[in-house]
């Protein structure tokens, strides 16, 4: 396997590095923070429904798997199509999926535009901010991921009192209907992930170094094509499932996650 000489201390570490990061911090702000206004943006309509906390922690389970188990295809969709392809199609989603919950009428629409949908496109996002963010910094990647992260802060400060201005001032729908627009803003932020190559103080020199790495490297006998299930098993190292170490650590994590994010959605609800 060739060694990527952009990852020899040859990344910008700065530059539009930071524009980037203020593409993320934007994109979480009004994505990420989504999952703590849950339970102020729904809470009517679920009452209305008459869903108890049942209906409601069925909503943010059924979200919070979907978005965990797009890990299984986001590490081959970011090298298929880029980090910021990636973060573009989550944004469209997590405001598509907002809009078509403004319209919903019944909890299993509920639980498929926001479960499903909403879910999916939050899955997708995170890891791809973090691929951009990394791909442009080395010493400074702490202090890069820790401003993309306070995009987050930001966004579970403000997003609580304009979504309960928007619902004193059009209620449930208009108010999911509107921040569902926001959500379009990670399309603006996502736009910043531009290729690091193209902001590589050693483009040229990489060039040549590719180059040579070519007309170095041994012949090898034309190999039979790979099966797509042979693709897919490579891409998602699926012999960690027989490590039980691996096993106990996943479960233990998916439930303290599971119960913080339970947490965070359903106390709003509450509150009310």
């Amino acid at each position: 396997m060739k060694d990527n000489p952009l990852s020899d201390g040859l990344v910008p570490d700065g530059g539009w590095g930071w524009m980037v990061v203020l593409g993320v911090a934007l994109t979480n702000i009004f994505n990420q923070s989504l999952i703590s206004i849950f339970g102020l943006l729904f809470s009517q309509q679920l009452e209305e429904l008459g869903q108890t906390t049942t209906g409601v922690a069925l909503v943010m389970n059924v979200n919070s798997i979907v978005s965990n188990s797009s890990g299984f295809i986001i590490g081959p969709a970011i090298k298929t199509f880029s980090p910021r392809r990636v973060a573009i199609f989550g944004s469209l989603l997590t405001g598509t999926g907002l809009i078509l919950s403004s319209q919903s009428r019944t909890l299993w629409q509920i639980l498929i535009s926001y479960g499903g949908i909403v879910g999916f496109g939050l899955g997708l996002l995170n890891p791809s901010t973090f691929m951009a963010v990394n791909s442009y910094f080395s010493r400074k990647r702490g202090q890069a991921v820790g401003l993309a992260l306070a995009g987050t802060g930001i966004g579970q400060m403000i997003m609580p009192q304009i979504v309960r201005y928007l619902l004193d001032e059009y209620g449930y729908r208009g108010a999911v209907l509107i921040v569902g627009a926001l959500s379009f803003h990670g399309i603006v932020g996502a736009s910043l992930f531009q290729p690091v190559e193209w902001h590589s103080y050693h483009s040229n020199n990489s060039e040549e170094y590719e180059k040579l790495l070519d007309s170095d490297s041994p012949k090898h006998p034309k190999l039979p094509p790979e099966t797509v299930m042979g693709k897919l098993k490579r891409s998602m190292d699926l012999h960690l499932l027989k490590d039980f170490s691996f096993l106990n650590i996943g479960f233990g994590v998916a439930l303290a996650y599971t119960s913080s994010i339970n947490f965070s959605m359903i106390f709003p609800y509450f509150l009310q």
